[in-house]
């Protein structure tokens, strides 16, 4: 299992038990479309906000959410900034079912937007024209019933997990191009 498999199960297992309706993969959108926006970690408690809402949570779980967040922010950062290419989608392990999967993709694109957007400074009019395509592609794949039309057009299960994981890369890289137009001369996390 990979690591962001294992943050995926660890996040959607305190979801559930808190009956949190945001899903892991909506979380990690929402924080990396914070950091490709240029926020920075004070901005976790925004993030917080937008995931859970006004759920009324205990102190210590506010603050391990947060921690958690800041995690990912902190991630998300270093990844942007260093010259593996290493970012990776937060989202259920490649043996899950293809309907999980679909969902958690969609749901990561949703809060992609959601955060990207969150700063009043960002419009994708604003945007070059790659990267304004790219936020429109993602805001297209964030509508469940295209991925799903998607992965019905194939019967074979095989072309499904091919244009599903294309789709990931395309995102993978994508984030990293609207990082890198938004924050082009941004210093990495120490």
């Amino acid at each position: 299992m990979s690591s962001t498999a294992f943050i995926y199960n660890e996040l959607s297992s305190l979801y559930e038990r808190l009956d949190i309706e945001a899903g892991a993969s909506e979380t990690h959108g929402v924080i990396t479309g914070l950091v490709c926006s240029g926020a920075d970690r004070d901005s976790i408690e925004d993030a917080l906000h937008l995931i859970v809402g006004d759920h009324g949570l205990p102190e210590n779980v506010n603050q391990a959410l947060s921690t958690i967040m800041m995690e990912l922010h902190d991630a998300a950062l270093r990844s942007f900034n260093n010259d593996s290419f290493d970012f990776e989608l937060v989202l259920p392990d490649d043996e899950a079912d293809m309907g999980k999967r679909t969902d958690a993709v969609a749901g990561w694109c949703q809060g992609f937007v959601l955060g990207l957007l969150k700063n009043d400074d960002v419009s994708i009019e604003k945007l070059e024209q790659d990267a304004a395509e790219i936020v429109r592609d993602i805001m297209v794949i964030a509508e469940l019933d295209f991925l799903n039309e998607m992965m019905n057009d194939d019967d074979e299960s095989q072309n499904e997990e091919r244009s599903l994981i294309e789709i990931e890369e395309y995102l993978r890289v994508g984030a990293q191009l609207v990082y890198e137009e938004l924050n082009p001369s941004k210093p990495t996390l120490h």
